[in-house]
């Protein structure tokens, strides 16, 4: 009799497998642009939410003088936009006021009819305000008449607006920094863009403060996520305020979290700044702006509020401290929040500029910079993908850049990047140098990035799950708590089965079928996902009896026989007499084998 001893070694992580960076496709937006000669960064991005293969994206478009790549000839807004889900890329400017010189920190979003807002930061010698532009659903032009939100007889009043449409109610809601000092906000319905007198967001305690971003939640309720940044040292706080009244008054205020802040450095630039580099390199500077989505389509999460921002932590044993990404999550309306840092990648590496959106389904996507302290000068772009609310995280690189090589505003690359979610796709955009001849120009990246569905895999033995799978092809091993693994909607999937027998608990278990038996043949098993579709991937072992036959040849015994699994007709040829096949132990199923001894070919029943 043969033995077959099976050794199954069991993570003890659990094991994401997804995110495979050949589905995602990345794009340089606007680099052919006036022949490169183009400074882009900051850039915004949005998806039409009646055509996902519809993608805008607004950048600080900075048209540099051809003599002297140092300079800028123009300091306006550039729109990207695709058509075909980011293949192709078309280009305009917004249209200009008079008396304004300078427009700059874009932000995008869409109504429910597929009408398209941007705010934005206009700059003149003595005056600045924020404005908003609209580009009716169907037509390829902006309007030639901006909408005032806010405007101020200064040139530095007012700084970093950020635009919001609630699609339920069809109130656009724009937050901006006032003098430093104080969040506000104004609103105006879609159909009139008629901008109400703005209300004070922040507390009277809040002091310098910026980077205020609006959303709602399913029940109408307005939330500002900000930054509290006092010049005078290095502690900062993310704070979040609530609107019950749509927006109209703030009467909740939360500290999310107290931090010291990233990159703080003394004596850069002629002066205290906040920036990331090495100490005989280039320095750029940085930020730790929050960024905020919620969860407002998957029924079991609703109104769930994810927050995120860099600071610095302290990576123990004596090396410093290091730019880290934080998550927040709240469950009740900004009360409370559980806080982690989401990825240690090399803790001497900085992270920074994180930007979050959730799916409908909850998955999470976090897009950031990360600067490699090992060179000091390589800027890597990394995505983030969370399949269960954000307790594990898979990483995907997207791409990278030496800052040395930048030749226009060498202590900028912006003070943000975004990423946002439609459906089955999300877009990021970020900033990135590329080399044009001899000249380093800013341009925009964009990637494309499928939202892959979280699916519950694995081999169901007893209480648990083991053994190994192939996935579309790939051998994994499954640890006891199943695998969540990452599938990209609307393709075929592929499931095999790789261990016929598992060993557990002293006995043999044998795989018997899928759960999902109508999409399976034999040991295989196929789904293609669509919207909704099943939870889970499930293989079931049972219980076997050792089944001995013997071919009894005038006082010994020798040669083979078959063994047919009535109950789904599968043959196991050639079992050598006097060795045990392992028949099913599950009498409530009625198995029978049916034993044909091949030298003879007579053949037996047997019922367990």
């Amino acid at each position: 009799m043969k033995k077959f001893i099976l050794i199954i070694c069991l993570f003890l992580l659990n094991i994401i497998y997804g995110q495979n960076t050949d589905l995602i496709k990345k794009y340089k937006a606007g680099i052919n642009w006036n022949n490169g000669l183009v400074n882009n960064n900051e850039p915004a991005v949005v998806i039409n939410p009646l055509n996902d293969k519809n993608i805008i994206i607004a950048t600080n478009y900075r048209l540099l003088d051809s003599s002297n790549y140092n300079l800028f000839t123009q300091k306006e807004i550039g729109i990207y936009y695709s058509n075909n889900k980011g293949e192709n890329w078309m280009y305009t400017n917004l249209p200009v006021q008079n008396g304004y010189t300078k427009y700059t920190d874009p932000s995008l979003d869409f109504d429910a009819s597929g009408n398209i807002y941007c705010a934005y930061l206009a700059i003149g010698d003595n005056k600045s305000g924020v404005y908003l532009n609209k580009r009716s659903n169907g037509s390829i032009s902006w309007s030639d008449f901006p909408i005032k939100v806010v405007e101020f007889n200064n040139s530095s009043a007012v700084d970093k607006p950020y635009i919001y449409v609630n699609k339920q109610n069809n109130r656009i809601y724009v937050t901006y920094s006032e003098n430093t000092n104080k969040i506000k906000l104004s609103w105006s319905y879609t159909n009139n863009l008629e901008f109400t007198t703005p209300v004070t967001v922040s507390e009277s305690s809040d002091t310098e403060c910026n980077g205020a971003i609006p959303i709602t939640d399913r029940d109408n309720n307005v939330y500002v996520v900000y930054i509290v940044n006092p010049s005078q040292h290095t502690t900062s706080s993310i704070k979040i305020a609530k609107s019950t009244t749509l927006g109209n008054t703030f009467g909740f205020h939360k500290t999310i979290s107290q931090f010291e802040r990233i990159g703080y450095k003394a004596n850069i630039y002629n002066g205290t700044a906040t920036v990331l580099g090495p100490s005989d390199g280039k320095y750029f500077r940085v930020n730790s702006f929050p960024s905020i989505s919620i969860n407002n389509l998957d029924i079991n999460d609703i109104n769930k509020i994810y927050a995120v921002w860099a600071e610095n932590v302290d990576i123990g044993e004596g090396s410093g401290k290091s730019a880290k990404i934080n998550l927040s999550v709240s469950s009740d309306g900004g009360v409370n929040w559980t806080t982690k840092t989401v990825y240690s990648d090399d803790d001497t590496n900085e992270q920074f500029f994180p930007a979050i959106s959730i799916s409908k389904e909850g998955i999470i996507n976090i897009l950031y910079d990360h600067l490699d302290t090992k060179t000091f000068n390589i800027v890597y772009t990394k995505l983030l993908t969370s399949v269960d609310g954000g307790n594990e995280f898979n990483k995907t690189d997207l791409g990278n850049f030496d800052v040395n090589n930048l030749d226009v505003n060498n202590n900028f690359i912006g003070d943000y990047i975004t990423i946002r979610t439609k459906d089955t796709t999300a877009v990021g955009v970020w900033t990135s140098g590329y080399n044009v001849r001899n000249y380093n120009p800013e341009i925009i990246n964009a990637a494309i990035i499928p939202i892959k569905k979280s699916i519950l895999v694995g081999n169901y033995i007893e209480d648990h799950y083991g053994g190994k799978m192939k996935v579309d092809g790939d051998t994994v091993q499954i640890n006891s708590n199943g695998n969540h693994i990452l599938f990209e909607p609307f393709k075929t999937h592929t499931f095999q089965i790789v261990d016929e027998i598992y060993n557990y608990n002293n006995k043999k278990y044998k795989y018997r079928n899928w759960d999902n038996e109508n999409y399976s043949q034999n040991r295989n098993l196929y789904f293609t996902f669509t919207e909704g579709f099943v939870p889970e991937i499930k293989s079931s072992y049972k219980p076997t009896y050792p089944l001995t036959v013997n071919n009894y040849l005038e006082g010994g015994s020798g040669g083979s026989y078959d063994v047919i699994w009535t109950n789904s007709n599968i043959q196991y040829p050639n079992q050598a007499s006097g060795s045990n096949f392992d028949a099913f132990d599950n009498k409530q199923n009625g198995d029978e084998y049916k034993i044909i001894i091949n030298s003879l070919t007579r053949q037996a029943a047997i019922k367990n």
